[in-house]
């Protein structure tokens, strides 16, 4: 009986990981937006949920010089970016520098994922759903 609430309990957290891995952006670009405007952002407003693609705002942070690891180094970088982002992300931060003082970082954190943590979490998924549909011969 406990093999079966180890099971249940690895089927839910599987269940609730389905597109937790989104993208492969570092802490560094997470911590440069949200640093520059009020509102913060999260992995999925520059990358699309399988993490393979960038949306508009994804695009726009390359075209503008920010990379996975920082925003742009320039004024002019981030002047292109507010043209079209700052009202939606509430306005620039009262408490922003130039770009030189918005430093990189890699602290592991961000949007960095494996690749593989889906799709092993659906396999575990179906496999304990398999142990709870199937039926006793008797």
């Amino acid at each position: 009986m406990e093999f079966k609430k180890l099971m249940t309990a690895v089927a839910i957290l599987g269940v609730m990981s389905f597109g937790a891995t989104t993208a492969s952006a570092k802490q560094g670009a997470n911590d440069a937006f949200n640093a520059h405007y009020v509102t913060d952002a999260g992995c999925l407003e520059c990358h699309d949920s399988n993490g393979n693609n960038k949306t508009a705002l994804g695009n726009a942070w390359k075209s503008a010089g920010g990379t996975q690891d920082a925003g742009p180094k320039t004024a002019s970088g981030w002047a292109t970016l507010d043209a079209t982002y700052e009202t939606a992300y509430g306005g620039i931060e009262s408490t922003w520098t130039e770009p030189a003082a918005v430093a990189p970082s890699d602290d592991g954190g961000g949007c960095v994922t494996s690749t593989l943590a889906t799709p092993l979490m659906m396999v575990l998924t179906m496999l304990t759903l398999g142990f709870f549909v199937r039926r006793r011969k008797g």
